[in-house]
């Protein structure tokens, strides 16, 4: 129902008599007032947990699936060349430095006593091998990748993960070796420079 609004009008133009008319005005007031409709459909149960992306990997109960996360598989397949790139151009790198310590002691065997040749095919006989066992775990890296790509198993892509780890870990002590090398020779060289004096 709608109110009722009284309205006393005591104009003597109109009314010269001094009647008050009280006259009814009505105003309607009510609105249909709806509910505001979302945009996302309640579901039957309102329990009901949400559905999981599949692609992180996980089912509807919360559980991790066996299979691999197709987004994470996709950067790795990805990187996968670069991978491979860089393992060669260490297992190269290697060759080189292998070659050119060779080169250096068969030149420098008639000028040269023993232990300072000595020294010099350990200094190249060791970087190689800083550039040698990187190289492997990156080739194992990009196997283990390749291997993921086929199968999109949980465990392939746990095993890649581990060996970037492995290959990690010898980066950082290839760096404090360099470091010490370099530490080494700037000592060397200034002890031999003041000698000299």
């Amino acid at each position: 129902m709608a109110p009722f609004l009284l309205c006393i009008i005591t104009n003597r133009a109109l009314f010269p008599d001094h009647t008050i008319y009280l006259l009814p005005l009505s105003f309607s007031f009510s609105k249909s007032i709806r509910p505001r409709q979302t945009a996302t459909a309640m579901t039957s149960d309102p329990y009901e947990p949400p559905a999981a992306d599949p692609a992180l990997g996980i089912s509807r109960d919360g559980s991790m699936s066996t299979n691999a996360p197709p987004v994470v598989v996709e950067h790795l397949i990805r990187t996968r060349p670069w991978v491979k790139f860089c393992s060669l151009a260490g297992f190269i790198a290697s060759g080189f430095l292998i070659l050119i310590g060779l080169l250096t002691l068969r030149r420098m065997i008639e000028q040269l006593p023993p232990h300072y040749l000595l020294l010099l095919g350990g200094f190249y006989l060791i970087l190689a091998i800083l550039f040698i066992i990187p190289s492997l775990w990156l080739s194992r890296y990009e196997k283990s990748i390749t291997r993921l790509q086929i199968s999109r198993h949980i465990a392939d892509l746990e095993q890649a993960i581990a060996y970037q780890r492995i290959f990690w870990r010898h980066m950082a002590i290839m760096i404090l070796i360099m470091l010490f090398i370099y530490l080494l020779t700037i000592a060397f060289s200034a002890i031999a420079l003041l000698s000299t004096r």
